[in-house]
Formats: structure tokens, sequence, C-alpha cells
């Protein structure tokens, strides 16, 4: 075949004159320094040399620094979660009075006297408004300094130791003394009645 019968002749003296003037051109580098890391700063040198004799103090510090960080997550968790733990104990803690605040009969027959008295005057609107006043002056005597001055009647209807009973009556009476006090609106014999009876209800039973 034409490729066995092809020969390849190498120039020896050749070869070797051409690759010394290539070493000895100079443009390309055979000989590579050997590396040298850079010098180190003297004002480092005390530091370094610390690092490197402080291997059971730095097992330490990392230690007590992943302490502190899990201590620090805790903390934050707690934070998060104590206003929530204490308000859940509280409402475990009124549980017990939530229905337990109704007015007493005597002063209820008598506020009831009274707000009949403005009612058979036809001054619908006052009579309303004396049950609500006179409510809230015995609910705070009941509980003192849970009423705050800025809370509305609604708010007060709210609070948790107000039985279904009186909250509805305590709503209802606020929405007639709202409309007919401050809203200017004529508060009817029908809504005194309606006041009156959610009252009565609420402080005596469905039965009184």
């Amino acid at each position: 075949m034409a490729g066995d019968a092809a020969r390849v002749v190498i120039d020896e003296p050749a070869l070797a004159a051409a690759h010394r003037r290539l070493v000895s051109g100079g443009e390309v580098q055979f000989d590579l320094p050997a590396f040298r890391p850079p010098e180190v700063p003297y004002w480092l040198q005390p530091l370094l040399d610390w690092l490197a004799h402080s291997g059971p103090v730095m097992k330490f510090l990392f230690w007590a620094g992943l302490a502190f960080i899990v201590l620090l997550l805790f903390w934050s968790l707690y934070g998060w979660l104590a206003p929530v733990i204490r308000g859940w104990l509280g409402r475990q803690e009124v549980a017990p009075l939530v229905q337990v605040w109704t007015p007493e009969a005597a002063p209820a027959r008598a506020l009831l006297a009274q707000a009949d008295a403005l009612a058979a005057d036809g001054a619908f609107a006052d009579a309303a408004h004396l049950l609500l006043l006179r409510s809230v002056e015995q609910l705070d005597a009941r509980y003192p300094n849970r009423l705050r001055p800025s809370w509305t009647s609604r708010d007060i209807a709210r609070l948790p130791m107000l039985p279904p009973a009186m909250a509805r009556a305590f709503g209802y009476i606020a929405g007639v003394v709202e409309a007919g006090i401050f809203g200017r609106r004529p508060v009817s014999a029908d809504d005194w009645a309606q006041c009156r009876s959610a009252y009565e209800a609420a402080a005596f039973g469905p039965a009184a």
C-alpha cells in the first residue's frame, strides 16, 4: 500500500540544532521559578501564631457561640409565644367569671323605677340613657380599673364578664342611646319598652 511505502526521514542533526536555537532564543520560558508564598505582614504574625496554637480555645469559642445563637432563638420564640400563653391562661382564669355579673336585684328595681318615671313624662331617651349610665357605674364598681375612659358603650358590651343576656341588653340599649342622645333621632315609647324589657330580662331572668 502507499502508506506502507511512505517513509518519514528525520534529520536528527537538524532537529537538535533547531531545539538548541529554540532554547537559547529566550522567547519561550522553560524553567519555572519555585512557588514562594507571600510574606505575612509583621502586624498579622502574632494573630496567626495565636490561632496556630489555640485549637482547643477556638473549639470552645465555636460551641459557646453556637449555644448563644440557640439561646437567642429560644428567647425570641419565648417573646413571641409568651403573650399568647398569658392570654390563654388569662381566659382560663376569667372563664368562671364570664357569667357572674348581673345587677343586684334591689338596685336594679330601683333603677327601673327611676327610668319608668322619666318614661312616664315622655323622656324615653333619658330613661334609656339612665339605664345605660347606671349599668356602667355598677359594672365599674364591681370591676374597678377595668373600664377605660376611651371605651364606647359597644366596647363595654363586649367585656367577658358580661353574661350573654346582659351583653345583648347592654348593646341594644347603647344603640338606642347613641341614636337618641347623640344622633338626635327621636326615641319612641316602643324603643323604650324594648330597652326596659331587655334590661329586665338580663337582670332578673326571662320570667321577670
